[in-house]
């Protein structure tokens, strides 16, 4: 009987993204899909801490900290994992050999015909044709993050533009969205309606702090940014689902993130700042 793994990997979005397609791929192929969220220094949070289960019975979500069973087999852990892998599993698809099969436009075809005995699937990509926008159908905040969600949208207005701004180690974002296209982007805002506030979201504090000093109807919200905690977690997934109810929003280039809010905006409208593609 074919079984299907996906050990999610990456940023929050990133395994998102890559969980959407896992669970395309396992409706057409009527499997059962087993769903990895593996914690590490990058994303040290549970999916339960963040989402209510998924409401499939098709899917289950194992919360795990076995690096050594599900991690990437590299140097630096010694390539434990690939001892369990090879044992457990007749097939393992890297994320190396997703990005090949995506960019020769034969991955949807190949992973049908692939998925036979018990595979797993390494990966923060999205792999397989899916509907990005059923996030919220399938992904829904839990109880701790809905009340942060909640205490946010307070301060969101029907003249409310959200930001997302990239910064960090994001060089693409950093090339093709600066924070000067995002200045010029909020002052055609203003110009088009003055009453206009603006949410900042960004991984970088002292642009929130800079940007509301140049446009004092900006605001952002002092919390926990750094994503080994579940606090920063908890941040994180609230100023996704914020952002998504703006309504107007400007995000990063190269950011799965903006992507996301992007796919997810039902309302409005909604862009990503790319000066590569405006001039």
């Amino acid at each position: 009987m074919s079984e299907l793994t996906l050990v999610a990997l990456g940023g929050l979005c990133n395994r998102l993204r890559a969980m959407l397609s896992a669970m395309a791929l396992a409706r057409d192929c009527g499997l059962t899909l087993r769903i990895v969220w593996l914690r590490d220094k990058g994303l040290n949070a549970r999916f339960s801490d963040l989402f209510e289960p998924i409401a499939r019975e098709d899917v289950i979500i194992e919360d795990s900290g076995a690096w050594w069973r599900y991690g990437v087999a590299r140097r630096r852990n010694a390539y434990l994992p690939a001892l369990y892998q090879r044992f457990a599993f007749d097939t393992l698809i890297s994320e190396g050999e997703l990005e090949g099969l995506i960019a020769a436009g034969t991955a949807a075809a190949t992973l049908r015909e692939r998925i036979k005995g018990k595979v797993l699937i390494q990966t923060g990509l999205g792999f397989y044709p899916c509907d990005d926008s059923e996030l919220t159908r399938w992904f829904v905040p839990s109880a701790a993050v809905s009340k942060v969600i909640e205490e946010r949208k307070q301060r969101i207005t029907a003249h409310t533009v959200g930001l997302h701004i990239r910064r960090t180690d994001n060089t693409q974002a950093i090339a093709h969205s600066p924070l000067e296209a995002f200045e010029a982007a909020m002052r055609r805002d203003l110009e088009r309606d003055p009453k206009t506030t603006f949410y900042i979201a960004t991984d970088d504090p002292s642009v929130a702090s800079d940007l509301t000093l140049r446009f004092p109807s900006s605001f952002f919200f002092n919390s926990t940014v750094t994503r080994s905690t579940v606090e920063g977690m908890v941040t994180a997934v609230a100023e996704l689902y914020t952002l998504m109810v703006c309504p107007r929003f400007h995000g990063s280039y190269w950011s799965s993130f903006s992507d996301m809010v992007v796919a997810c905006h039902r309302e409005g409208e909604a862009d990503i700042i790319d000066i590569q593609k405006s001039t």
